[in-house]
């Protein structure tokens, strides 16, 4: 078992990334990690993650949004933001960009049979709109000297069991301005609002 207060000050997210940069799966990755981590090795930061995870007990009723028939559900769907570098974004010169991606199965070693295996993974975090150019998100997911290199995009979704919408509309894809509060505190607040470079349209405020 590893050392429960050796990694307490890490989050999930900042582990599994670390994880993820060793094995080069991809650009998505390549954030500079927290300063310790590069240090532990790879068992530890392993099992420290597998202590960590939750299991679903009961019926695993898990939807996606195609799936999803509630309109108050999708009201509240269509707030939500993904968050990629600018790095892992490219334009394609004719009003969309695609988003880099890799098999959500292969990331994460899951078996054969496990729910959503063949999607695609890419974003490192995710938002909601709280004003007409406002994002709440996870303050571990940003910080002042990064900001501008995130991209808060909407609609990167699956649009059926076997197609992914990872071709965006530019219109669709925010640049991150500034940061107006932010509290990360290893006790438990763990948020962050994020000013867009624009006023965000077509999407309701959550």
């Amino acid at each position: 078992m590893p050392d429960a207060q050796k990694f307490s000050q890490y989050s999930d997210d900042e582990i599994l990334n670390e994880l993820r940069r060793r094995s080069r799966r991809g650009t998505a990755w390549q954030k500079i990690p927290p300063e310790g981590l590069p240090s532990e090795p790879v068992g530890e930061l392993i099992e420290e993650l597998r202590v960590r995870q939750k299991v679903i007990y009961g019926v695993d009723d898990r939807q996606d949004l195609f799936e999803v028939t509630d309109q108050v559900l999708r009201d509240d769907a269509d707030t939500v933001v993904s968050l990629f570098f600018s790095s892992d974004i490219r334009d394609n010169r004719d009003g969309t960009s695609t988003l880099a991606t890799q098999n959500f199965g292969e990331t994460y070693d899951l078996c054969d049979g496990e729910a959503f295996r063949q999607q695609p993974v890419g974003a490192f975090c995710t938002g909601f709109l709280v004003g007409e150019d406002l994002i709440a998100t996870a303050a571990h997911c940003v910080d002042e000297s990064g900001i501008a290199d995130i991209r808060f995009v909407f609609g990167f979704q699956m649009a059926s069991a076997t197609n992914p919408v990872t071709s965006i509309a530019n219109s669709e894809i925010y640049a991150g301005a500034a940061i107006v509060g932010r509290v990360l505190d290893g006790s438990g607040p763990d948020w962050a609002l994020v000013r867009l470079d624009r006023p965000v349209a077509g999407h309701r405020v959550a």
